[in-house]
C-alpha cells in the first residue's frame, strides 16, 4: 500500500486543478459577473460581484496558485508541504463549495 505522501502527490493536484477550474469558472460565467484572464481572476470577479467574500476569494487565488506550482513545478514542491495544504486547507474548498451551492439556491 502506497503511504498517503505519495497519493497526494499524483492526484491532489490534478483534481485541485479540476476543482476550480470547473466550479471557478462555470459560476463566474453563470453569474455574468466578467470574463477572467485567469482562473484566479475568476476569484476576484466572484468577490466583486459579493459572491464570495474577499477572504474566500483570496484564499482561492492562493489555492490556485499552489495548484499551478504543483502541477508545473513539481520537482520543487515538497511533499510535507503538500500533505500539510491537504489536511489542513481543505476547509477552504469547503468553505468554497458551500457558497456555490447556497447561491445556486441546492
Amino acid at each position: 500500500m502506497r503511504p498517503l505522501r505519495e497519493h497526494l502527490w499524483y492526484f491532489s493536484p490534478r483534481t485541485l486543478g479540476a476543482l476550480l477550474q470547473q466550479h471557478g469558472l462555470s459560476c463566474v460565467a453563470s453569474e455574468g459577473v466578467g470574463t477572467p484572464d485567469s482562473l484566479g481572476a475568476s476569484f476576484t470577479l466572484l468577490a466583486r460581484a459579493g459572491i464570495l467574500d474577499d477572504d474566500l476569494a483570496d484564499r482561492m487565488r492562493r489555492m490556485n496558485a499552489f495548484r499551478n506550482v504543483a502541477v508545473h513545478e513539481y520537482r520543487r514542491l515538497d511533499p510535507a508541504v503538500l500533505e500539510a495544504i491537504v489536511r489542513e486547507r481543505l476547509g477552504d474548498l469547503r468553505a468554497f463549495a458551500a457558497r456555490i451551492l447556497e447561491r445556486a439556491g441546492t
